[in-house]
Formats: C-alpha cells, sequence, structure tokens
C-alpha cells in the first residue's frame, strides 16, 4: 500500500511538470527536442504525444530500442566515458531533462565505492558542471529538473533526508538492507542539489519551484527559447 501511495504521489509530480514545460517552452510542431536521460521515451510521449520531432538520448541501448520501436523517437545512445554530449552546438530548440542531472557524478561504479563524502562531493560537482555546460551548448531553450536537496524526503530512497548526511559506507549498507523489504531499492550514486548550486550552473536560467506543503520538493532550470531559426 505504502509503495503504491508513492508512486501515485510520484506520477502525479510528473504529470504536474509535463503539463508545466509544454506552458513554459511554447513548444511548436517544428521544435526539434531532445529528452536527455529520456529512457524508453515514455515518460516524454506522456507530455506530447503528438510531437515526433524528438530525440531520446540515454545510456541503456535495450530502453532506446523501446522509445524506436513504441513511439518512432529517434534515438541517440550515449557513451558514458565520455562528458562531451554528441550533438553540435546549438543542435537543438528545446532540451527537457528530468531528474538526471543529481546522477552525473562520474563513472558508477567507482563512485559507488568511494568511501569518503567529501571527495564524492567535489568529483560529482565537477562532473555537474561539465554536464551542464555541455547541455546549455547544444540548445537554444532547456527545461532540468531535479530534486531538492532540502526536501525533508530524499526522493530516491524514500527515506527521511538526513540519509544524504551518513558516511557512505554506511547508506551503501543501510540501502542495501533496506532495499530488500522497502519500498525503494536503490544505491547512493547522486549529489543533490540546492537553489543555489543550481543557480549557478544554469545561470541564464530562471528557477521554478515545486512546492508540496509550502516546501520545495524540485527545483526546475528554465530556459525559455529566443527563436533559432527553424
Amino acid at each position: 500500500m505504502i509503495k503504491s501511495f508513492l508512486r501515485s504521489i510520484s506520477a502525479t509530480a510528473r504529470a504536474r511538470r509535463g503539463a508545466q514545460f509544454v506552458a513554459l517552452m511554447g513548444v511548436e510542431p517544428h521544435h526539434r527536442i531532445l529528452d536527455l536521460g529520456g529512457g524508453d521515451g515514455s515518460h516524454f510521449n506522456a507530455i506530447l504525444p503528438g510531437h515526433k520531432n524528438v530525440v531520446i538520448a540515454d545510456h541503456w541501448a535495450p530502453d532506446l530500442e523501446a522509445a524506436r520501436a513504441q513511439f518512432g523517437y529517434e534515438t541517440m545512445e550515449l557513451d558514458g566515458s565520455k562528458e562531451t554530449l554528441p550533438f553540435e552546438d546549438q543542435a537543438f530548440d528545446i532540451v527537457f531533462c528530468s531528474s538526471v542531472i543529481e546522477h552525473v557524478t562520474g563513472p558508477k561504479q567507482t563512485m559507488l565505492a568511494m568511501d569518503d563524502n567529501a571527495t564524492f562531493d567535489q568529483i560529482a560537482a565537477g562532473h555537474q558542471a561539465r554536464f551542464a555546460a555541455e547541455l546549455r551548448r547544444i540548445t537554444d531553450g532547456y527545461f532540468v529538473q531535479t530534486p531538492n536537496v532540502d526536501f525533508p524526503l530524499e526522493q530516491h530512497s524514500m527515506l527521511p533526508q538526513p540519509v544524504i548526511f551518513l558516511p557512505r559506507p554506511v547508506q551503501r549498507k543501510l540501502m542495501a538492507g533496506l532495499g530488500k523489504v522497502w519500498v525503494s531499492n536503490v544505491q547512493p550514486d547522486w549529489r543533490l542539489l540546492n537553489q543555489a548550486q543550481m543557480a549557478e550552473l544554469f545561470p541564464d536560467a530562471e528557477l521554478v519551484l515545486e512546492k508540496v506543503a509550502g516546501l520545495t520538493k524540485s527545483i526546475t532550470a528554465v530556459r525559455r527559447r529566443t527563436g533559432r531559426p527553424a
């Protein structure tokens, strides 16, 4: 029951963000859109089911195959060993990137095995800065959403927010153990961000805040299109 309830809340939030994306970005049929980290394309299709000028970029080939087969989207498999994105400057009218940047922390197994919190944070921050710069390079407008580090619930593990301050070996052990019985089975590969950090990563954006009970649940950096030629 708890799992169903949390999934329902998550689905509602995703639908709300999708409507916000459409309203803020002024999407037109000819706009070329990149869903960066878009998986099998189902999330984007739920937001704009009639829009076909879409590229789904991700690391997982089976998801990309599903995006092509189910929705006819163009796809790009990303090389996790490279920090540059395989697109030319201003290749897209809009980039949509939902709950991805917090996971851009470096080579997954290396980062997961890292025990020192400060070193993890320093390395992850560098990767996120380079990712944000690349994202801004390839597009005219963008919509980049991430969970807020200061929200009372850590939204990947569904555990109280102080879990992010535990020593990393304790985090891994706790989440591995709880994953067998808890509503979420994850490992701490993320570096969560606050408003100041998102503003630093995306200095040409406005920040749109998603509120729950008066608290900021997620942060979206939005740069509206300036009018790249069609």
